[in-house]
């Protein structure tokens, strides 16, 4: 009986498509984030759109700002320190691809290759102040068909001034 027992074990492993965690391998992300111009100026009067972008290892995708509960982990971003910085309105992005996950019961919403994302940030330093390092944090997870990621946050600094337009 152990011998047939000790045969079946490894054999059920690899039935079905149950997405493990894993640890990401030191070094490598299958996510590379970028500002996109680099934000050098906000406006003090006004939001001031800063461009968020993701590139994606072909074969992984991550969940949408949009995801719904009872899944996986929705990506969320947000600015930093705050104040003197806020999101001011609704992060844009494209629409995401829909896909029913069987692991999760649920239909999934995934972004692949690349997505651009639009923040709106808005501030109360004053027009002229010294520069202020602005942080956009971005949480999300990354899967492929085999395996999902522990969600992260990374985060993107830049130096910005405030100016009026």
């Amino acid at each position: 009986m152990r011998l047939s027992l000790s045969l079946v074990a490894p054999a059920l492993a690899l039935v079905g498509g149950c997405k493990q965690p894993a640890r990401e391998p030191a070094g490598h992300s299958p996510v590379k984030w970028t500002l996109t111009p680099a934000v050098s100026e906000l406006r003090a009067d006004a939001a001031t759109p800063v461009h968020l972008a993701a590139t994606i290892d072909d074969g992984w995708y991550i969940y949408s700002l949009t995801q719904k509960a009872g899944g996986p982990t929705p990506m969320t971003v947000t600015v930093a320190p705050s104040p003197p910085f806020r999101i001011e309105g609704s992060v844009s992005a494209p629409a995401p691809v829909v896909v029913f996950d069987k692991e999760f019961n649920i239909d999934t919403e995934r972004y692949q290759g690349a997505a651009s994302f639009t923040v709106p940030v808005a501030t109360t330093v004053t027009a002229g102040a010294q520069p202020q390092a602005l942080d956009v944090k971005v949480r999300f997870q990354a899967c492929n068909e085999t395996l999902c990621l522990p969600a992260r946050t990374v985060t993107l600094t830049n130096r910005v001034q405030v100016a009026v337009r």
